[in-house]
């Protein structure tokens, strides 16, 4: 009777322990978003650290990690009862669920949210120096607001001054331009919205610092700002200097030099192309001009008439005077049915920019044409040959490297013409607009 009784009491000290044991518990302390490490595949570094504790069983209980709904057993590390999640892991939110199980089978699981943030400034590579010319304001007006006429006045966008944009886990960067005088004095607080400035006949053959900013569009609240507050777009700045030498027609400035650089950018079938950027280039300074309706552009009043290189360049609107007709008369080159008569053809049909006139031009011509590309991807819209350059070899304009540019080693006193001949890339029959 005394041992049936000690086991009935037994029995009932079992089923209290089982009473008092409780589920696992998570500790988990606060945490902030994770920045990005800025490398190229926009992964942030998250190191989450958590703590359990079990009451039943004496060995480690089993965990569990699932990110985004994927289990990540690799991202686990510690020992009982002190543990961490880690990894690398994209910009945004992820969730994550911690799973604890004892040794008495009993479960219990914590689900939270943690954010990678783009930490990482742009990084582009900047020119250091723009020199440019002031251009005649007609009618004269105050262009910059200080309440005098300016007679004579050119802007500046601060993209002239990105020389490769570079990569951001955040886009689109956008680019502001400021003088480094008026951020330095307090006038001026940098701001995105800021993307050009304008200089006048208050300008003249000055060479003026200033602070180009790259933004980008990440908006996290662990950005410091340019005024010292936290909040806001990446942001990283340029140290480069603008050079105003003068005015094209001596309106308000004094003419300091007397060599100049003009020409025309016109087709094989003397039509003017307008829209071109005409790029004047010494070492790491560039100036600017862009054809107007008469494809003309003219660089005066030189202060560096030496070492200089002059570069056209235009890539928009790919599919402007390209038609199937184009095609066409591609495929008859081929054919030996109707030939090309100029190297400019050549160059015009070389689509995909093989040096070789095959039938992947025409498939890729075709694909533009129905609109399944929008550009070519090996080939920018046009293409420039100096006009005084003669092809070795007309019917094979690849013989040797035809030049895209002009270069000068030293600029006589007065004008110095450089005309180019401009190549639309697909347009074979010069129905280019």
């Amino acid at each position: 009777m005394a041992a049936i009784a000690i086991a009935a009491f037994a029995g009932l000290s079992f089923r209290l322990m089982t009473l008092k044991t409780t589920s696992p518990q998570i500790a988990l302390p606060a945490f902030e978003p994770f920045c990005s490490t800025g490398d190229s595949l926009c992964l942030g570094f998250a190191d989450i650290p958590f703590s359990v504790s079990v009451d039943c069983g004496q060995e480690a209980p089993d965990l569990v990690a699932l990110v985004d709904g994927q289990p990540a057993p690799e991202a686990l590390g510690g020992a009982y009862p002190d543990y961490v999640f880690s990894g690398s892991f994209a910009v945004g939110m992820h969730e994550l669920v911690l799973q604890v199980t004892d040794s008495c089978g009993q479960t219990a699981a914590e689900t939270l949210s943690f954010e990678v943030v783009d930490c990482q400034a742009p990084a582009p590579v900047w020119y250091d120096t723009l020199t440019l010319q002031l251009l005649p304001n007609i009618p004269a007006t105050d262009v910059n607001g200080d309440g005098t006429v300016d007679p004579a006045a050119v802007s500046v966008l601060a993209g002239y001054f990105v020389q490769q944009t570079g990569s951001d886990c955040t886009g689109p960067v956008v680019y502001s331009i400021h003088k480094t005088a008026n951020i330095l004095n307090g006038t001026d607080i940098p701001h995105p919205e800021q993307s050009y400035l304008i200089f006048t006949c208050s300008d003249c053959y000055s060479d003026i610092p200033l602070r180009i900013y790259a933004w980008d569009s990440a908006s996290n609240p662990y950005s410091l700002q340019p005024d010292g507050t936290l909040g806001g777009r990446n942001y990283s700045y340029h140290e480069g200097y603008v050079e105003v030498r003068g005015d094209m027609f001596n309106i308000c400035c004094d003419t300091g030099y007397d060599h100049s650089l003009g020409g025309k950018i016109e087709t094989i079938y003397e039509e003017p192309v307008s829209g071109v950027e005409v790029i004047l280039a010494r070492n790491n300074t560039q100036t600017i001009q862009v054809t107007g309706a008469d494809g003309a552009y003219f660089f005066s009043n030189l202060p560096f008439p030496y070492d200089l290189t002059l570069t056209p360049f235009l890539n928009t609107d790919h599919i402007n005077g390209v038609t199937t007709f184009d095609g066409i008369l591609i495929n008859k080159h081929i054919l030996n049915v109707q030939p090309f008569h100029s190297p400019y053809q050549y160059i015009a049909a070389d689509v995909n920019n093989s040096k070789i006139i095959s039938v992947q031009d025409i498939v890729m011509l075709r694909r533009l044409v129905l609109g399944l590309i929008d550009t070519f991807p090996n080939n920018t819209s046009w293409r420039f040959v100096p006009a005084n350059y003669d092809f070795p070899v007309p019917t094979n304009p690849w013989w040797e490297i035809f030049p895209e540019q002009r270069v000068f080693d030293d600029l006589e006193p007065g004008v110095t013409l450089a005309d180019f001949v401009a190549i639309k890339i697909g347009d074979v029959n010069g129905s280019a607009q």
